[in-house]
């Protein structure tokens, strides 16, 4: 899509790890290591726009960084929802009609309650011509996590499933063909419990 908006863009051929998980499952100075390098190859690329893709690594990012005295030289930080909202509005496309029915977004903690990402996602929704968007039951500051988050996934895999499958019921509940996503490690864990799911009324994932 950025290639089709004419838009230049480099990505990392070795790009190193946030940090995010070791932080948050305990490993601070691991943790502070991981982000110091990752600080390291961003300044390398000298000053420029960084857009992220993964909701709990721009939680890193913008909140856990400064707390670790790690500092990011970019001069703008932006979630990937909120680079292709503006970028979508400047060069306005031409989208082909939407016709496999309502889709229901989730909000993702990094990117909602962490880094206040509601309305971008949700706009980028709307702009593609015929799809309705369906909003869960709890929604931003009140979505629930997917279970992926933090870590839980590998301490308490267990927890990771009813947590997967409870917000699959969520989206399966609006009447929706399809659960849109802003962050890629959603899609990982809800992907295998949609399926692993007896009812296929809800037809896919899909990554915003």
């Amino acid at each position: 899509l950025l290639e089709r908006l004419g838009i230049e863009f480099q990505v990392l051929d070795e790009e190193p790890d946030t940090g995010q998980l070791a932080h948050f499952l305990g490993f601070t100075r691991e943790a502070r290591t991981q982000a110091e390098a990752f600080a390291r190859c961003i300044a390398a690329r000298h000053p420029t726009p960084l857009v992220v893709c993964c909701a709990d690594d721009l939680r890193m990012i913008i909140k856990e960084y400064p707390r670790l005295g790690v500092a990011v030289e970019s001069p703008m930080i932006q979630s990937l929802p909120e680079f292709l909202g503006e970028a979508l509005r400047e060069r306005q496309p031409s989208f082909s009609a939407w016709n496999a029915g309502p889709v229901t977004y989730h909000d993702a903690c990094g990117l909602g309650r962490e880094a206040r990402v509601f309305e971008a996602p949700r706009e980028l929704i709307r702009m593609i011509p015929g799809l309705e968007l369906r909003e869960m039951a709890y929604t931003r500051d009140q979505a629930p996590c997917c279970g992926n988050g933090m870590g839980l996934a590998i301490v308490h895999p267990e927890i990771t499933r009813l947590m997967a499958h409870r917000l699959i019921s969520m989206a399966r509940d609006t009447g929706a063909r399809a659960l849109v996503l802003g962050c890629p490690t959603c899609v990982l864990v809800l992907k295998a419990a949609l399926e692993g799911a007896p009812d296929q009324s809800l037809g896919g994932i899909e990554l915003l």
